[in-house]
């Protein structure tokens, strides 16, 4: 009697792998390091790591709409479109695990606004800069961005993104200073080549922790050269997001792969409000931190006001009487419009 085959079965593979070290550093699948080689995309665990990275990236519409023409299903099954998303340009800290999301989602419904009622939230005053003048009375953050290695392309607009980092915090209620020394300054930030699909970085951030005693870094991809306001969005996303405490959000700013989020209105500059976040979740902490009331951005001088046109005198009505010469410019009507000159009287009538 002769004995039964053996049914094959597929061993996990380099595409498996790829998966679940993906999945694994950026905090969707949470299973010893050891056990990434054994994982297949079919198994229970992968198919929830799959899942959550679908749920969460609000780029996986789009990523759909491409390869399947509907929005994303976060099914947990990996495909064309979950590929897709997963090789985008996206930040390399990692994305809030399921518990910490549904831990934020309970602080946001109990928290209260008294914070951000009274202009004053829960970041330090005095603000960190000590030049400012009014210091004791607003938040303030130096931020020092080194550009040696930057492209030229990139170093075209720099100055312009800054000042779209600037106005956007400064909406809610931090006025962001440039210093050109990294040791007076508690954010930086430095143009390096970075491996693989991540176009920026921010080490060892601390939600909503940070104080004026911090010295955090982060970094830019030298590679990543979008328009400026993408690229605006990428400081924003990395050294007053991540460097002031914000974790990645669905959607927003704080997508962990960039969205085009909306200017504020009437302006070219980016801003938290509004942006798009699953439950405008950034701009609550900003308000919560900064207490939500705009105030200047440094360096730029507020607009003088205009001074009122004084009214025209009414004429008054009656007969008037025209005196002297008019010399004016005929055109005699031949082709290029040869002038002819000639004197127009005026006479009283």
């Amino acid at each position: 009697m002769s004995t039964p085959k053996k049914k094959k079965v597929s061993q996990p593979g380099a595409a498996d792998l790829w998966v679940a070290t993906w999945l694994h550093q950026y905090g969707h699948l949470q299973v010893p390091l050891k056990d990434l080689p054994k994982l297949s995309v079919n198994d229970t665990a992968m198919q929830s790591a799959v899942s959550s990275i679908q749920a969460f990236d609000a780029n996986g519409d789009n990523c759909s709409l491409v390869h399947h023409n509907r929005n994303i299903e976060p099914d947990g099954l990996f495909g064309p479109a979950t590929a897709q998303l997963m090789s985008l340009p996206r930040c390399g800290d990692r994305d809030p695990t399921l518990e910490e999301r549904a831990e934020e989602a309970k602080e946001f419904a109990s928290m209260g606004m008294t914070e951000a009622a009274t202009g004053v939230g829960s970041w330090p005053v005095p603000g960190c800069n000590p030049d400012d003048s009014q210091r004791n009375s607003r938040h303030s953050v130096r931020l020092y961005v080194d550009s040696r290695r930057a492209t030229s392309k990139q170093k075209s607009y720099l100055d312009r993104c800054i000042r779209g980092v600037q106005e956007c915090c400064a909406e809610a209620g931090l006025q962001v200073y440039i210093v050109n020394n990294k040791a007076d300054a508690e954010l930086s930030l430095a143009f390096e080549s970075i491996k693989g699909n991540v176009i920026g970085y921010f080490y060892l951030y601390n939600l909503g922790a940070n104080t004026c005693n911090t010295s955090l870094r982060g970094m830019l991809d030298v590679n990543y050269e979008p328009d400026w306001y993408q690229f605006c969005l990428l400081i924003v996303h990395e050294a007053l997001g991540h460097g002031l405490g914000h974790q990645h959000t669905s959607g927003g700013i704080m997508n962990p792969s960039l969205l085009r989020t909306p200017t504020r209105p009437g302006t070219e500059w980016p801003t938290y409000k509004n942006d798009g976040s699953s439950g405008n979740t950034a701009w609550r902490r900003m308000t919560s931190w900064f207490g939500g009331q705009a105030v200047p951005v440094p360096g730029v001088d507020p607009v003088d006001p205009v001074d009122p046109v004084d009214p025209v005198d009414p004429v008054p009505d009656g007969n008037y009487v025209v005196t002297g010469e008019l010399q004016v410019r005929v055109l005699d009507g031949t082709p290029g419009g040869k002038p002819v000159t000639g004197k127009l009287i005026v006479v009283p009538k």
